[in-house]
């Protein structure tokens, strides 16, 4: 598993914070976030992204922007919670 470097993570939770939670969704933030994903992909052979936030899911769909199949935790929970329910666990 790879992480963004200490600056990479700056810039992702300065976006996170000051714009994404509060339902801003700038181009320039995807741009600049996926300049992250495609640096890590290249450095490190990536081969899939974790949405570690619920904010990212709503920025980046399946069918756009990311070329990696990525993780939705968001809808990995929920799907999980609902398994659960419906088989009475």
């Amino acid at each position: 598993m790879v992480v963004p470097d200490e600056k990479q993570i700056e810039i992702i939770n300065q976006r996170l914070f000051n714009e994404l939670e509060l339902g801003i969704f700038k181009e320039a933030t995807r741009l600049e976030i996926l300049e992250i994903i495609n640096k890590l992909k290249r450095q490190y052979e990536v081969d899939s992204v974790i949405l570690g936030c619920t904010e990212f899911p709503l920025m980046f769909t399946e069918d756009n922007y990311l070329e990696l199949p990525f993780l939705n935790t968001t809808k990995i929970h929920v799907d999980a919670i609902i398994k659960t329910c419906l088989n009475g666990n």
